[in-house]
C-alpha cells in the first residue's frame, strides 16, 4: 500500500478547515487527475483506474489486512524485536499498532498496485482531494508501465532496499503531483528549481504536527517521511538530468540503497560500492530467525533516536559500506541476540561509526569499563553490548537474557 501525505494536501487543509460538507462521491475528480498526472508525467493511462470511497475505519482494516498479506506475524514480531533490541524503538512501543496510527494520521488516499484501485479518504473534503488524487494517481500510471507490485515485493529483499525502491515511487509522485500545483500558479517546472530544500523542510513539520498527539517514535516518523522528501530530492536529481525521461531509466535500474538515494551520484556510476556482509546461521548458541540490512539512512536515524541534535550523526552514517543484521531466538526462550556486521569506505569512517555507537550505548547502558581502543563492552538491567572495529568493519553484538 502506497500511502499519501503531502504538503499541499496539509496547506489546504488548513486552508479550508471551515469546510464541513463532503461530496457525495468523491470520485469525480478522478478522471480529471488521472489526465493531468498523465500529461505531466508523459505516461499514457493504459486503462481506467476504479476509484472508491472509503471511511476510516475502512482504510484502517485495508492498512490491516495489507500488512497481514505482505508482512507474516512471525516476520513482524521479528522486526519488532530487532529494532527494540537495536534501540530503534521503545521497549514499550506496539510496533503494528504503531504502524496503523501514523499512516491513518498522515493519510489522505492511497493507490493499491495489488487490486488496481484507487482509495480516497471520505473525511476529507472535497476541495482539498484533488492534489491527493494526482500523487496516488501517478502511482497508477507508474504500476501500469513498471508493475508497482513486482517491484515493492519485500520476498528476499532488505528494508534499505525496499527504503530505496519506494523513495523512487514517492519521489516521482510527489514530483508529479508539485508540478502540477506549480502548473496552477504558473511557476516553472520543478526541474527548473536549484533545489527542493523548501518543500523537504515544510513537509517534515507537517508530519510533526499531524503527529503531535501521537505516541510514535521519531524513527518511524523519519522511515515515513523519507521516501517523499529524499526521495524527491533523489527524482529531482534526475529531472534536472533529462526530465521525466530520466526518471522513468532509473525504473530499468532501480536503486539498490539508502545510500544511493542519498547521494545521486553513486547511483549513476552505475556501480555499487557496498558490499552485504555475510552472517553465520548461528550465533552464541542460538539459531538466526530474522536477517535485514539497515542502510545508511537507518544508522543515521538510529543515532538521532538517541544523540538527538548530535552532529556526528550524518558523519557516523556518511561512509557506509554495507551492512547486515541479524536477530538469533530459540522457540518459547527469552535469550535473544543481535549480531550487526558494517562495512564502510575507510578507517576514518569506520571509526566515526565507532565512537557514534560508543556514545549511543554508553546513553542506553552507561560508560563501559572497557580500556581498549578497539574494542568497548557496556551492560544493564540483562543486556551487554559490545563493539570491535577492525580496520574499515565495525561489529555491533548485542546479549539479552533477562
Amino acid at each position: 500500500m502506497l500511502v499519501e501525505f503531502t504538503k499541499t494536501a496539509l496547506c489546504l487543509w488548513l486552508l479550508f478547515s471551515s469546510v464541513n460538507v463532503l461530496a457525495e462521491n468523491l470520485c469525480f475528480i478522478s478522471k480529471e487527475a488521472i489526465s493531468e498526472a498523465s500529461l505531466i508525467r508523459g505516461l499514457k493511462a493504459l486503462k481506467d483506474v476504479p476509484c472508491l470511497s472509503h471511511s476510516k475505519a475502512e482504510i484502517k482494516k485495508a492498512i490491516l489486512q495489507s500488512i497481514k498479506e505482505k508482512i507474516p506475524d512471525s516476520k513482524l514480531k521479528a522486526e519488532e524485536s530487532l529494532y527494540k533490541i537495536l534501540g530503534l524503538l521503545p521497549e514499550d512501543f506496539n510496533y503494528k499498532k504503531g504502524i496503523v496510527d501514523l499512516y491513518l494520521s498522515q493519510l489522505g488516499g492511497y493507490y493499491d498496485p495489488k487490486r488496481d484501485f484507487f482509495v480516497m479518504a471520505d473525511w476529507i473534503p472535497a476541495q482539498l482531494q484533488i492534489t491527493v488524487a494526482i500523487h496516488e494517481l501517478t502511482h497508477a500510471l507508474q504500476d501500469q508501465h513498471f508493475n508497482l507490485d513486482a517491484i515493492t515485493d519485500n520476498v528476499g529483499r532488505s528494508t534499505d532496499e525496499l527504503l530505496a525502491r519506494t523513495a523512487l515511487i514517492e519521489g516521482d509522485a510527489t514530483a508529479v503531483m508539485l508540478d502540477y500545483s506549480r502548473l496552477l500558479s504558473n511557476m516553472p517546472k520543478l526541474s527548473e528549481e536549484n533545489d527542493v530544500s523548501s518543500f523537504i523542510f515544510s513537509s517534515t513539520a507537517a508530519v510533526e504536527f499531524l503527529s503531535q498527539n501521537s505516541n510514535v517514535p521519531q524513527s518511524m516518523k523519519a522511515f515515513l517521511i523519507f521516501p517523499y522528501t529524499t526521495g524527491l530530492k533523489f527524482v529531482h536529481f534526475l529531472l534536472k538530468r533529462g526530465g521525466y525521461k530520466e526518471v522513468n531509466k532509473a525504473y530499468k535500474r532501480l536503486p539498490g540503497s539508502t545510500e544511493e538515494i542519498l547521494h545521486p551520484e553513486k547511483y549513476l556510476a552505475k556501480k555499487r560500492d557496498y558490499i552485504i556482509p555475510t552472517l553465520p546461521d548461528s550465533f552464541s548458541n542460538l539459531p538466526m530467525r530474522y536477517k535485514d540490512t539497515i542502510g545508511e539512512f537507518g544508522v543515521s536515524v538510529l543515532c538521532s533516536q538517541h544523540l538527538k541534535g548530535s552532529k556526528m550523526c550524518l558523519a557516523a552514517a556518511n561512509g557506509w559500506g554495507g551492512d547486515r543484521v541479524g536477530l538469533y531466538y530459540a522457540n518459547g526462550g527469552k535469550a535473544a541476540a543481535v549480531l550487526w556486521k558494517t562495512s564502510w569506505d575507510s578507517k576514518n569512517d569506520a571509526e566515526e561509526f565507532f565512537l557514534m555507537m560508543k556514545d549511543l550505548l554508553s546513553k542506553r547502558y552507561g560508560p563501559t569499563k572497557s580500556t581498549s581502543k578497539e574494542a568497548l563492552s557496556f551492560a544493564s538491567k540483562g543486556v551487554k553490548a559490545f563493539i570491535s572495529k577492525e580496520k574499515a568493519r565495525v561489529t555491533v553484538v548485542f546479549n539479552r537474557n533477562p
